[in-house]
């Protein structure tokens, strides 16, 4: 069975994965929880909830250890819990918990769903999700508005900032609105130039359609949708405004 606890930072994953270990030990399960070695945020071989909940863990660096003798150590037994996992690479994951989940093993997964540009994270989430008997998706509290339960996704307050960055500080969570409202600042602050080489920016809403952002060296920029061409500007003129698009 493979259970994953998903949503934004800030949501509680981690606190109900932790949660649901403690609660089968109590019933005499025998549990051993992985994290990948790529988060460094407090004591390595302890995976912490915000709330202070805690547990020992197996720090896992997928690129010094054999799949084949994790998954022999893993058998030993009932409950694999595994946090993070979107640090995972697919095949890891692909072969880890289907090995495991045939052995008749109970799996309990948390890792977000969407990175800071709100797209599914990377493709180990997407595997996960379509392979898990249960999904439970959290919502958190907005940063900017503080409306409890609404669909929110972490965010990242700067376009130079790489994709993956390990930390708390680094990430707010945002509702829908205040999201496009942030976003709407940074375009009309910044060059579409800089966002587009960021990976920040990468369509425009053009006639009702997501239209594709590509630059023609410094000089134009050009909204496509498919292959055809909707629009040219020059970069210089790409300070754009919120309600402007490139036609």
């Amino acid at each position: 069975m493979i259970k994953l606890h998903t949503g934004p930072m800030f949501s509680g994953k981690t606190y109900r994965l932790l949660k649901e270990l403690r609660d089968l030990e109590e019933k005499g399960n025998s549990i051993v929880l992985l994290k990948p070695s790529i988060d460094s945020r407090g004591k390595r071989e302890v995976v912490k909830s915000r709330v202070g909940l805690e547990r020992p863990c197996w720090v896992i660096d997928e690129s010094k250890i054999d799949v084949d003798t994790l998954i022999s150590k893993c058998k030993r037994y009932d409950v694999i819990g595994i946090d993070e996992v979107q640090f995972f690479s697919l095949d890891f994951i692909k072969v880890l918990t289907s090995v495991l989940n045939r052995k008749g093993k109970k799996i309990i997964i948390s890792g977000l769903d969407m990175d800071r540009f709100a797209e599914p994270f990377g493709e180990t989430i997407p595997y996960i999700i379509s392979v898990a008997e249960e999904v439970i998706k959290y919502k958190a509290i907005c940063n900017d508005c503080g409306k409890k339960k609404v669909a929110t996704t972490e965010y990242m307050d700067t376009i130079t900032n790489e994709l993956i960055c390990i930390g708390d500080t680094e990430y707010i969570a945002l509702c829908n609105d205040c999201r496009e409202k942030r976003l709407k600042k940074t375009i009309a602050e910044n060059s579409l130039y800089d966002l587009y080489e960021s990976g920040y920016l990468k369509y425009v809403l053009h006639e009702n359609k997501l239209c594709e952002i590509t630059l023609l060296g410094k000089s134009n920029v050009i909204c496509s949708y498919g292959q055809r061409l909707k629009g040219s500007i020059p970069v210089s003129y790409t300070h754009l405004r919120a309600h402007e698009t490139l036609a």
